[in-house]
């Protein structure tokens, strides 16, 4: 009745739990603290050669905020804290946090490959230059973003007219897109982590299904966990102090990190499944004979 999809998703949370992923999911959220901060300066750094420092900044702490609604703020604050102490980066300090924020996609790539347990890994020199290819993805996104964020700032004063009075930035498919445009870029990035990342063959339905189902995920789990920090239910400041911000957003990355991974199982088992479907379908049961 569900055309295979539970079938699909009991074989993804099988081997989900035999390869342990939810202890590497917490290895993940542990580096990704160490990534986060080298990972935004890297960006505002380079964003900042052509366009005005304080216009990328800002637009970059409005992007982490929508994209990490949970202690967002300690992110920003120690960002503005540091670039006030430090300055401009020169260029063998950029080398460096290049090389600290690689940290988090270096342990990513290394557990997408365990999702394909018949395919090759990477090893330790490949891995590292993965982790480097994601970094430098990512980073050339996010500043393409600030770029959108700037040309789309600026459309307004231009005033397009298309039918009579209606503006363009007023139209429907403007207003969709606008909405859409988070969740459809979540998706792109995650659909190229599968696609890419895994030295495995991936095919191209089986990454977009489990990048559906990890977008989704995403978004659901981000909501949840907005609404119960929210709801005063949990006080981490009670039992942490003034850590309780960084425990919060550690939470909040562990679980996103489950849900990234669950996906890249999800992407192998529906591929498992159309094989298995595909030699079922060549190859027929033969009807046996009983002689008497």
């Amino acid at each position: 009745m569900t055309g295979g999809a539970l079938s699909i998703l009991q074989d993804a949370i099988r081997h989900f739990s035999r390869d342990r992923a939810v202890e590497a999911s917490a290895t993940i959220a542990y580096f990704s603290v160490f990534s986060i901060f080298p990972l935004i300066l890297v960006i505002i750094s380079l964003a900042s050669r052509f366009l005005e420092a304080g216009y990328v900044r800002e637009n970059l702490v409005a992007y982490v905020t929508s994209l990490i609604p949970v202690s967002a703020d300690i992110i920003v604050t120690n960002i503005q804290v540091v670039l006030d102490k430090r300055g401009s980066v020169g260029t063998i300090a950029l080398i460096g946090l290049i090389w600290s924020a690689t940290a988090m996609f270096n342990t990513l790539a290394l557990n997408l490959d365990r999702a394909w347990p018949d395919a090759d890994s990477h090893n330790l020199f490949e891995r590292r230059l993965v982790a480097l290819a994601m970094f430098v993805s990512l980073a050339a996104m996010l500043i393409g973003t600030i770029f959108l964020s700037a040309t789309v700032e600026v459309l307004p004063h231009f005033n397009v007219k298309l039918w009579g009075t209606l503006e363009t930035y007023r139209t429907p498919i403007w207003i969709i897109t606008s909405n859409l445009g988070p969740f459809l870029l979540r998706f792109t990035v995650i659909y190229a982590i599968y696609c890419f990342v895994p030295k495995a063959s991936v095919p191209s339905k089986s990454a977009f299904w489990g990048a559906l189902f990890a977008t989704a995920g995403w978004e659901l789990v981000t909501m949840l966990i907005t609404r119960y920090f929210k709801s005063g239910l949990v006080q981490y400041e009670l039992v942490y102090g003034s850590v309780g911000r960084i425990i919060a957003l550690m939470l909040w990355i562990y679980v996103s990190s489950i849900i990234i991974l669950l996906g890249a199982y999800v992407s192998a088992a529906h591929d498992r499944y159309q094989k298995i479907k595909v030699f079922k379908t060549t190859n027929p049961p033969q009807p046996t004979i009983d002689i008497q």
